[in-house]
């Protein structure tokens, strides 16, 4: 199990073939090429981008060689002008079948639970029910655990296991009892 407090963190591994190209003019940004996808980065004028190398991540930021192995995109801005100061990430591209196939799964999940009410509202929060429920699902352990994200624990006291009922996963709800 993967502790909450290095949940969030990068893992050098996953900068792997990443490429970044950095431009300072008309003002700081940055195209990083992955293997995952094409990002636009833009930055506060007066930012400072640099690259580093990943493996190096919990020790004070150096500048790194023009190649690192790991590379991870650094940056500072000097703050206290008073004037709001923005970053933008735009995806420029992403593998189409894996983009696809990944709509196609969220959709599905999505609608395993629809609602009409004379509020538009609590109708799409039907949605975000079956999005949340499955999140919960631990096909590796086959129960649902306390929490999607942080705090991903097994309890069996929990009342989560009521969405597996409630939206008709009725194999998930066996697998559920029988892991307790």
């Amino acid at each position: 199990m993967e502790p909450v407090s290095r949940f969030f963190q990068v893992r050098p591994e996953e900068c792997a073939d990443n490429r970044y190209t950095i431009e300072t003019a008309p003002a700081p940004s940055c195209l990083l090429h992955s293997p995952t996808c094409d990002l636009r980065l833009r930055f506060p004028a007066g930012s400072h981008l640099g690259l580093a190398d990943a493996s190096t991540w919990d020790a004070p930021i150096a500048t790194a060689s023009p190649a690192p192995l790991l590379p991870i995109l650094t940056g500072s801005v000097p703050l206290g002008t008073g004037a709001p100061m923005y970053i933008s990430v735009k995806r420029l591209s992403t593998p189409d079948e894996q983009f696809a196939a990944r709509s196609q799964q969220v959709s599905e999940i999505a609608a395993t639970l629809r609602m009409s009410t004379p509020d538009p509202y609590i109708d799409a929060s039907a949605a975000a029910i079956g999005i949340a429920a499955d999140a919960l699902w631990d096909a590796g352990q086959q129960c649902v655990m306390h929490g999607a994200v942080a705090w991903r624990n097994a309890l069996a006291g929990w009342r989560g296991p009521y969405s597996l009922a409630s939206l008709g996963q009725h194999e998930r709800m066996r697998q559920q009892v029988r892991h307790w």
